[in-house]
């Protein structure tokens, strides 16, 4: 087999590799006694509710921060909110895969649905990114701000690392640096200037504070109590874990992560009790929300079909 299709196939297994590697260490280190136990003391049928209305709503506020930053990027573009929530939420199929994926799904449809260039629609999306950038760092730095800074060393100065991204972004973006301006790629970024970055974080704002608070409560419903500040400061790390392309959807390693993180506020009398209870509660949380993206995905994909075979 000639190496480029070793490669190919490498690239396409490799991260559901790491999941299982990283769920089967997770199940080793968590006794299945304690997980079941976590899980029988959980208010299941609430917890199942609070998550489909959850992801629910976060389409609705992710459709919206998605509209108004394309049109600020591409004003020349006649993109309307219930074509971005229709294209989004197709593209949760794709955000199972991984959330880079589904991002670009929706620079796909620019492109064909209105001839915009690949390259200036993939730019939006890299702009979607960087205001998501912004906006994790900005509330690991609220976070740290309000006390939440972990007390372990490595982890400190990582939440603290985190924090000065926001600024450093702004000021790349405010300098526009020849060596990033000249790439097609990252203009969008730089042609929206701190203005259109303000808009978009603005728009961007109330769905990042959904997903920390939709975290946090699901958290609690396992007995994990993060005080405010902890939780603005260590949720985010759990995103910008969840989005590298390790494993499909941070699956293991989100979980993995949170663990680490959480599980010194868990309600448990052992270590095993505690990480038991956060283990449960990102797992749940994870395979609910994926269910539910791929129901959204595979109705809102049937819309567009429809409507594609109708015009």
């Amino acid at each position: 087999m000639p190496p480029a299709t070793w490669a190919s196939r490498l690239r396409a297994i490799g991260p559901w590799l790491v999941a299982l590697l990283v769920l089967a260490w997770l199940f080793h280190i968590v006794p299945l006694d304690d997980l079941r136990q976590a899980l029988a003391r959980a208010p299941l049928g609430w917890f199942v509710g609070f998550v489909c209305a959850a992801i629910c709503l976060t389409l609705v506020l992710d459709s919206f921060a998605t509209w108004v930053t394309a049109r600020s990027a591409l004003p020349d573009v006649p993109l309307r909110f219930l074509e971005v929530l229709e294209v989004r939420g197709a593209s949760y199929l794709l955000a199972v895969i991984h959330y880079g994926v589904g991002q670009g799904g929706f620079a796909y449809f620019v492109h064909r649905r209105f001839g915009v260039e690949l390259s200036r629609a993939a730019g939006v999306t890299m702009l979607i990114l960087g205001v998501n950038v912004v906006l994790v760092a900005l509330t690991a730095f609220v976070g740290v701000a309000l006390g939440g800074a972990p007390d372990t060393p490595a982890l400190r100065w990582l939440v603290l690392g985190l924090a000065a991204a926001f600024p450093a972004y702004f000021a790349v973006i405010a300098v526009r640096p020849a060596l990033f301006t000249r790439w097609g790629v990252l203009r969008p970024l730089f042609d929206a200037g701190l203005r259109g970055h303000l808009i978009a974080v603005s728009a961007r704002t109330p769905h990042l504070l959904w997903l920390i608070s939709a975290n946090f409560v699901a958290l609690r419903f396992f007995g994990v109590t993060p005080p405010i500040g902890q939780a603005l400061a260590l949720i985010p790390l759990v995103f910008v874990v969840a989005t590298l392309p390790i494993s499909p959807s941070g699956l293991g390693t989100a979980q993995l992560t949170a663990m680490a993180l959480f599980a010194p506020f868990a309600a448990g009398a052992t270590e095993d009790d505690r990480r038991a209870a956060v283990l449960a509660a990102t797992l749940g949380l994870q395979f609910v929300a994926l269910g539910v993206q791929l129901v959204l995905g595979a109705f809102f994909l049937r819309r567009m079909s429809r409507r594609e075979t109708t015009t």
